[in-house]
């Protein structure tokens, strides 16, 4: 006989791993879009300078490689593997990733200096 306290346990529980997953994911993966983004930066003006050559065919196949390695990864039975707690932790995860917020209130509320009074 199936507990159903147990389903549930896994269910939030893999959820809130989902969603601290996500919510990291989502602080790292700007902070490493970032730094490619400046890398990319300087690699075009050094070209535009003349001081490097850059063969796009190449950075095209690694881009493409990149993404076939992606598709492939949602194609894998993984996720559907680990039962509840695996299903609940990658919508927590997305929902994370998503929708998560460190700080619920708006940036613009905080200010970094004040007057003093």
């Amino acid at each position: 006989m199936a507990d159903p306290l147990g389903f549930v346990t896994l269910g939030v529980g893999g959820f809130t791993v989902g969603y601290l997953i996500g919510m990291a994911l989502r602080v790292v993966s700007k902070i490493a879009l970032y730094a490619v983004g400046l890398y990319l930066a300087s690699l075009v003006v050094l070209a535009s300078m003349g001081v490097i050559i850059i063969n796009w065919s190449s950075m095209e196949a690694l881009i493409y490689g990149l993404v076939d390695f992606l598709v492939n990864l949602t194609k894998s039975d993984v996720v559907t593997s680990t039962g509840a707690f695996g299903v609940t932790m990658v919508l927590g995860a997305i929902y994370g990733a998503l929708r998560g917020d460190v700080h619920p209130v708006p940036a613009q509320n905080y200010k970094f200096f004040r007057r003093l009074r």
